[in-house]
């Protein structure tokens, strides 16, 4: 791959969490105005971040497709909630460092990062319910062979925004707003572009239907990024069976069967 800092790139992520460990805080939600009884502490929350990065150019034509599974942890603080007719409470990630496939993705001022990543999450019309924005602010260090092992970092922040019933959010979420950020690299030179994702990755197996079975047959929906001409999922699995070397495979042509 070339080297050369005119080379633009795509990436799209999308990120679930997978529980949290409160350090100091409890959860809160959900409920009727549950924002309100939000404590000011702090929030371990163990990550999976999906990444897909794509070579120039920046839209849906063309291009090589570059794709990674990050995982690491998110740190939260928030402040006391207020209770005033705004029904909010402010956040911050103070540390979020992934790693995965030589890449390494960190954000907060705890990973050195002098920017903040800040937001708040307010009740909606329904007080059972609030939106959560956050402005994150991150570097992504990739791996020799992707754009010669650049450090890539974004100056405009890039706006995480959901609608949940609880904080932290719930193990499987994605981002209900659409971000397109420049990324730059260590002079400061736009080489990159981001955009984050809008499919979901992942599937919770809470009922009776997923239970452990050979040859099961498993319908599954998800939704696909049109602006990025992706079709395909991930599935994973706790154990193979023996011999196997894969879980599942995709019909390449038409994305609608899916062979385990």
């Amino acid at each position: 791959m070339s080297n050369s800092t005119s080379r633009l790139t795509t990436m799209a992520m999308s990120m679930m969490l997978f529980g949290s460990n409160p350090l100091m805080a409890a959860d809160c939600g959900p409920g009727s105005h549950w924002i309100d009884s939000c404590p000011a502490g702090s929030y371990s929350v163990d990550t999976i971040l999906d990444v897909t990065i794509k070579e120039q150019p920046c839209d849906a034509s063309g291009g090589t497709m570059h794709h990674v599974i990050l995982q690491g942890q998110t740190q939260f603080k928030t402040e006391a909630a207020q209770t005033d007719e705004l029904h909010e409470m402010k956040i911050e990630i103070v540390s979020r460092s992934f790693t995965g496939d030589g890449y390494l993705y960190r954000a907060g001022i705890n990973q050195g990062l002098s920017q903040q990543s800040r937001g708040l999450v307010r009740e909606l019309g329904d007080p059972n319910w609030a939106r959560l924005y956050l402005d994150t602010f991150f570097e992504i260090k990739l791996p020799n062979n992707v754009m010669g092992g650049t450090t890539l970092h974004n100056n405009e922040a890039r706006r995480i925004q959901l609608d949940t019933d609880k904080f932290p959010p719930s193990p499987d979420y994605e981002s209900t707003r659409r971000v397109f950020t420049p990324l730059h690299n260590a002079t400061n030179v736009e080489v990159a572009c981001f955009i984050e994702s809008r499919h979901r990755t992942s599937v919770t197996p809470n009922d009776a239907t997923f239970t452990a079975s050979i040859s099961r047959i498993v319908n599954l929906r998800w939704k696909s990024v049109p602006d990025l001409d992706q079709r395909g999922f991930f599935v994973w699995r706790g154990q193979l069976k023996a011999g196997k070397t894969e879980c599942c495979k995709t019909n390449r042509t038409s994305h609608y069967n899916v062979a385990a």
